[in-house]
């Protein structure tokens, strides 16, 4: 097998496609020189993964206020951080590197350049119904915007050598109300299966206990939710619980039954021991405790089609419901019981456990790196 420099880019906002990265690029790295390409914490948390990472100029900036997603405040932001100087330092990157392919997790500035340049480029994502996001505004210059959004979305897409989607195939697509499909775009795109770090498999088997893990943070309005998990433990002295809550959120609680966190690199040993986890709307959270087979309670940012769609999908494979941060303390306890005792549910989430480790997507893109090793 031939040996493949590979420059790999991902958006930074959020946590989600930085954990996909590293999963696809340890993989990778064992075969292949990965360089990647980001900003901000993610840029920061890959690299203390273990990743060498260079610095790049994000493209886009997402924004909100009291849990809801406001996507005019977004388009106003991100058009203020575009600069043309940032394809400049993309472009510079890529002739640095000189890579035999670049990949890219939703990072639509690079790719393309990287398409002009003729090298062969694979986008990796969770998402290509961009029009969502503008459908929900009432706005008519958000509209405008959004239909010249999606054409450029649609026109990069079509330009890829390969679309990826890191979800299960139908009918299990997690994401399926996130994803839209022109005929040239179709031809283009193989689900690979979920992209997380561990599978089930690679974890020591313990018998999960009466265990919550929550992943939402304690931050701004995410508050009032993880407040009312703390006070439904009071009614759950049987249940543990352990809160991830970000390094600046203030918690007050003196149930001997809950343990706190302010941030953790890796998670996933603290998910395997839970029988409930309670995370938010994003993509590659709900994949990684899809894999362990854990039951789930998502909390989307309000107005977030992308992560409204994603505990959608939760719902309707029956692992889990999709709350919000109005939910009723009482009603989360009600649920927290049911989903961990009902054998029901634990079956159907221990059945998509299963149909991850035949489909890891950490597999299946060393296996098409393989298969492009051989053509260069």
């Amino acid at each position: 097998m031939i040996f493949v420099k590979i420059l790999y880019f991902y958006c930074g906002e959020g946590l989600g496609h930085t954990t996909r990265v590293i999963a696809a690029g340890k993989a990778l790295e064992r075969e292949h020189e990965v360089v990647y390409a980001s900003y901000g914490y993610a840029k920061t948390f890959a690299e203390q993964s273990g990743l060498n990472v260079e610095e790049c100029p994000g493209e886009l900036e997402l924004s909100g206020k009291n849990g809801q997603f406001d996507i005019s405040k977004s388009i106003l932001t991100t058009i203020k951080k575009t600069k043309p100087l940032n394809l400049i330092k993309y472009n510079r990157l890529i002739n640095k590197h000189k890579p035999d392919l670049v990949l890219s997790d939703s990072f639509f500035a690079p790719a393309y350049l990287a398409k002009q340049k003729h090298i062969p480029t694979w986008m990796l994502l969770n998402q290509t119904n961009i029009s969502q996001f503008f459908n929900a505004s009432q706005r008519t210059s958000v509209h405008m915007i959004g239909g010249l959004v999606r054409r450029v979305n649609f026109s990069t897409l079509e330009k890829m050598d390969k679309v990826l989607v890191t979800d299960f195939a139908s009918p299990y697509t997690v994401c399926r109300d996130s994803l839209y499909f022109t005929p040239k775009l179709y031809e283009r795109t193989e689900y690979i299966g979920p992209l997380v770090r561990k599978q089930g498999y690679e974890l020591p088997q313990k018998k999960a206990t009466k265990t919550v893990h929550s992943t939402i943070g304690g931050f701004g309005y995410r508050a009032q939710l993880l407040n009312k998990i703390i006070e439904v433990s009071k009614n759950m002295p049987d249940y543990k619980f352990n809160i991830v809550a970000g390094p600046n959120a203030k918690i007050e609680t003196h149930n001997k039954n809950v343990k706190t966190y302010g941030s953790v690199l890796d998670q996933i040993s603290l998910m395997n021991e839970a029988s409930v986890i309670i995370n938010g709307g994003g993509h590659s959270a709900m994949m990684e405790s899809v894999c362990l087979g854990k039951p789930i309670l998502s909390a989307p940012d309000a107005f977030h089609t992308e992560q409204e769609g994603n505990a959608n999908g939760i719902q309707r494979l029956g692992i889990g419901y999709r709350i919000e941060y109005k939910t009723p303390t009482s009603l989360l306890e009600t649920l927290i019981r049911e989903l961990s005792e009902s054998k029901e549910i634990h079956k159907k989430s221990k059945h998509l456990q299963k149909l991850a480790e035949k489909n890891d997507g950490r597999k299946e893109i060393v296996k098409l790196a393989k298969e492009f090793s051989q053509t260069l």
